[in-house]
């Protein structure tokens, strides 16, 4: 059986837009019963950690990023998210390519690609204890802690996502 070759093809850096879908439901907080925070939909030009503070570090849920690329190649694609804030499910151009609950954070997606323009759908979801934990208001315990010690995870898609081509090797 040859094996796989990896070369990097490409890096998606373009525009993604996310759209962001809170866990259901009200949360206990050391405020009482707090709904999950509900952010609008967002387009970046570069990922980031979207539990951060400048961004959105009360939000519990699922996070879908799209984004469009040119994908020039057939055969074998290796499609790489890198770092990603809980667990990743993927679709490519409409098709299910699979879900990963930890790293590596690859999926073997050739058989999904078409040459020319192509769609990549990244469902990400956090963990849920953000969301039950600090949905609390500043000044008050844990947030603060969690905040000052960095213990927050970090949420969403982090990347850099890659593209691999295959050259077969015997």
């Amino acid at each position: 059986m040859p094996a796989a070759c990896w070369k990097l093809d490409q890096i998606l850096e373009d525009k993604w837009k996310i759209g962001f879908f809170p866990y259901e439901g009200d949360y206990l907080t050391m405020d009482g019963l707090l709904p999950c925070e509900k952010p609008g939909d967002i387009t970046l030009t570069k990922l980031v950690d979207l539990g951060g503070r400048k961004w959105y570090p009360r939000f519990g849920g699922k996070m879908i990023y799209t984004c469009e690329f040119v994908y020039d190649g057939n055969g074998m694609a290796l499609l790489d998210l890198g770092e990603v804030g809980e667990s990743a499910e993927v679709w490519s151009n409409g098709e299910n390519a699979g879900l990963r609950f930890a790293p590596p954070y690859s999926f073997e997606i050739g058989h999904l690609y078409r040459r020319g323009q192509n769609q990549l759908k990244i469902e990400v979801e956090n963990n849920l204890s953000r969301a039950c934990c600090l949905n609390s208001k500043e000044g008050h315990g844990f947030w603060d802690t969690a905040v000052m010690y960095n213990v927050l995870d970090r949420s969403g898609l982090l990347g850099p996502v890659k593209i691999f081509k295959s050259n077969i090797v015997g």
